[in-house]
């Protein structure tokens, strides 16, 4: 998911980078997979852990917070529990096929759902953190990197560097830049750092 444009180790300074070199981003995904690689073919493996860490801890919970919040009940379409055990007991080849993501259920939808709507670029629900940035949270990001707490952790003048360029639109930093302001909010209101 990350980019040349959002590789979020770019932002901290020298001493904290030496901190976390160490550190295996992937040892969760490792972990899971572990569990599944014995029994199952490769792809297989990739979607049971997928199952238990992209989509429980964060797809789900991003559905569940965001609507709770404003009293809503939703309902995932495609997460009854017998679909679910149905389609996880699928071969592989019938998941993906030829590179066509999602063949099955795309198989099945065919004469239901128009072709550009089955077939057409996955669009997702984005946020306009990037126009934001340079907008009504321009003042509050740049308050929040240049703490004396923050720059524990981030090189302010490198960010400052990149908050130019996405200002100018000379590449979109938005969502670098947006993870970069949570991450100093988390810093900045944390009594323990």
């Amino acid at each position: 998911m990350e980019s040349k444009y959002t590789n979020p180790t770019q932002v901290f300074n020298y001493s904290f980078k030496q901190k976390i070199l160490n550190c295996n981003p992937f040892e969760r995904y490792e972990e899971v997979y572990s569990n599944y690689r014995k029994n199952l073919d490769q792809t297989q493996s990739l979607f049971y852990t997928d199952t238990q860490i992209i989509l429980k801890d964060t797809f789900f919970e991003k559905v569940d917070k965001s609507t709770m919040a404003n009293s809503l009940e939703v309902r995932v379409p495609f997460i009854d529990k017998d679909l679910t055990e149905f389609a996880l007991s699928l071969p592989s080849k019938l998941k993906t096929k030829n590179g066509v993501q999602k063949y099955l259920l795309k198989k099945a939808m065919h004469d239901i759902i128009p072709h550009e709507i089955l077939y057409g670029k996955k669009k997702g629900f984005s946020v306009p953190y990037d126009f934001w940035l340079r907008t009504s949270l321009k003042d509050y990001f740049k308050f929040q990197i240049s703490t004396k707490k923050a720059n524990k952790f981030i090189d302010s003048s490198h960010i400052k560097n990149i908050f130019n360029l996405h200002e100018k639109e000379k590449g979109n930093y938005g969502f670098l830049l947006w993870k970069t302001l949570i991450f100093c909010i988390w810093i900045n209101s944390n009594k323990n750092i």
